[in-house]
Parts: C-alpha cells; structure tokens; sequence
C-alpha cells in the first residue's frame, strides 16, 4: 500500500501552515499507519507518530488526512484489526487536537466489508489481436485486481466549513461493495 495523503492547517490557530502527512508504514509485520508534520515554515518535519492504536497483524492502508477551521487533524485509513484472515477491512479513524502530535483512541467501524466477494469481482479485457492486421480480439475475464483488496483505493476525507469532516469510503453492508457517505464531528 503505497497512498499517502496531505492536508494543510489553514486555520487561524496556533498550528496554522502547518502540512501533514500520512502514510502506511512497514513495520517489520505488518503497514501501520503514520503521520508526520512540518513547522509552519515548513523547513523540518517532526518524528513520525504512529496513528492506529492496534498491535495486530492487520495491514492498514490508504490513510487520508485534514484539518478542520479549528485546527482538529483527522485522519481515517483501512483498518484490518478484526479480520482473522486479513482479506476485509473496516473503516478506521482518529482525530488529534494538539498538531499531530498524539492522537485520540481509534474509531473503528463496526462492519467488516470484503472486497473478496464474488459479487465485487472486477472483469478485465486483454488485447490479444492486431490491430495492424486489421482485427483486434479481446479476453474479457474476472479478475482480483489488488485494488479490490482496498475496496478500490476509494477512501476520501475532507473538512467541512462548519467544522465537521466528511468521509466517503467503499462498504460492503450490502454484499456489495458502494460508495457510502458518513459526517462526524471531534470534540475534546
């Protein structure tokens, strides 16, 4: 899993200018979860800060970030905490109040979709003709792209200018995998 995400504090408090990134980290076992951030001059970056709380062998991925008008960092990713075989994922979030420099006991939440259904099967079209030659055949097949593992690498995150965060994330509540929206807000 190599997406990462950006997100930078425009607001008037006192991390404002400050960029933040996060990424999912190889640990040795398993990607987890980290976030960096910059001054707000953005010459140097501070040590990174692992972000998902859990110490299970689940490989966590596609991290988004973004900070509302008040300055909350929120950061929401695949969590596989509670996926014995690793192949399902739920949604997984934590917020920080203090610049990325600790952040909240993680949300997680409470279904598991997985992208391994036979109903998310993808169908991929091989190219096996010339097109010089005047035809072009084409194998139309199912296939597990590795995308699918993630859901499609569709995971979206922003702030709101009422201060929530919005999320949009592929769920499988209904055995097929959708794009569903939710709304949240942090308080301390």
């Amino acid at each position: 899993p190599a997406i990462a995400g950006t997100a930078l504090d425009t607001s008037t408090g006192s991390y404002r200018n400050r960029l933040y990134l996060v990424w999912p980290e190889w640990n040795g076992r398993r990607f987890e979860i980290d976030e960096a951030h910059s001054t707000s001059d953005w010459k140097h970056w501070s040590k990174h800060v692992v972000v998902n709380d859990d110490r299970s062998l689940g490989n966590n991925a596609i991290p988004q970030v973004a900070v509302n008008r008040d300055g909350v960092v929120a950061v929401i990713w695949t969590d596989r905490r509670y996926s014995p075989d690793n192949q399902c994922y739920q949604l997984g979030a934590a917020v920080s109040f203090d610049g990325g420099e600790t952040f909240s006991p993680n949300y997680v939440h409470p279904h598991l979709t997985c992208a391994a259904n036979p109903k998310n099967l993808s169908y991929a079209g091989i190219d096996t003709g010339d097109l010089n030659a005047g035809h072009l055949d084409v194998l139309v097949e199912p296939s597990k792209n590795g995308k699918w593992s993630n859901g499609g690498d569709t995971l979206g995150l922003t702030a709101n200018p009422d201060g929530s965060f919005g999320v949009a994330w592929s769920y499988g509540i209904t055995g097929v995998q959708q794009l569903w929206y939710t709304g949240f807000r942090a308080q301390p």
